[in-house]
């Protein structure tokens, strides 16, 4: 009800559910776009999606890359950093996606993944002797010395990314709160990421529409929040083009 709304000025406010944002927003914190679209809407989600992820608003099919990639793109070794752009999801978005840049998805859990123990001394020696099969051709052409390559980066990969699983992290059945913990421990290990993606699924609502998007306001306010406070102090101070975070 506009009531309850959050007021930002007289015209534009937040949903009731996003107190902690609001108080942020009051101590100059947080930055409102408005108006994001395209025209003219055809209110399909997936030309929508498809658009806003690839950012082209010119005339045409427009370019087979996506904003954030392109971006990316214009970094120093684009081609062979996989951590410039990191989706924290089961896959890689389309917004990621550069000409050069070959981004990575990291899975919430990481229990269990290849590459991760190193504990164990047989595991530890299967993901060496994997690893080494990139150290020269395979003998089985370019795509097995391709697989080679890719085996010896996930192994390379995981090490690297490890610390951020801590036992720290919640857990639960929303995603959100532990995507956006996982987003700062991998921001506090200081790995040269500079894109991090999360998501937050459910909007796609057909019935009982107000208790469920209170229920994501809520989720969202949430896990905001605890990206603040799982943040190091080193990086909360950080500058993030004119704006502190």
């Amino acid at each position: 009800a506009p009531g309850n709304v959050l007021p930002l000025d007289d015209k534009v406010g937040l949903h009731p559910a996003l107190t902690r944002l609001k108080a942020r927003y009051d101590r100059g914190k947080v930055a409102v776009v408005q108006g994001a679209g395209y025209e003219p809407p055809d209110f399909s989600h997936f030309t929508s999606g498809a658009l806003m992820m690839q950012g082209w608003g010119g005339t045409g099919a427009g370019p087979m890359s996506g904003w954030l990639g392109r971006f990316l793109d214009g970094l120093p070794n684009a081609a062979t950093e996989p951590l410039y752009g990191v989706a924290l999801d089961d896959s890689t978005p389309l917004s990621l996606v550069g000409s050069r840049l070959n981004p990575s998805s990291l899975p919430l859990w990481i229990d269990g993944g290849f590459g991760v123990n190193t504990s164990d001394a047989s595991m530890r020696r299967i993901a060496r002797n994997v690893a080494a099969y990139a150290d020269e051709r395979t003998g089985l052409g370019q795509w097995g010395d391709a697989v080679a390559r890719v085996q010896r980066d996930i192994v390379d990969l995981a090490q690297r990314v490890k610390p951020a699983y801590t036992d720290a992290l919640p857990d639960g059945d929303e995603w959100f709160p532990r995507q956006i913990a996982l987003a700062a421990n991998l921001i506090n290990l200081n790995l040269g990421i500079r894109v991090l993606h999360t998501t937050v699924d459910g909007f796609d609502t057909h019935t009982n529409q107000p208790d469920k998007h209170a229920s994501l306001m809520d989720q969202i306010d949430r896990g905001l929040e605890q990206f603040f406070t799982t943040l190091t102090r080193q990086w909360r101070r950080q500058k993030i083009g004119r704006a502190h975070v």
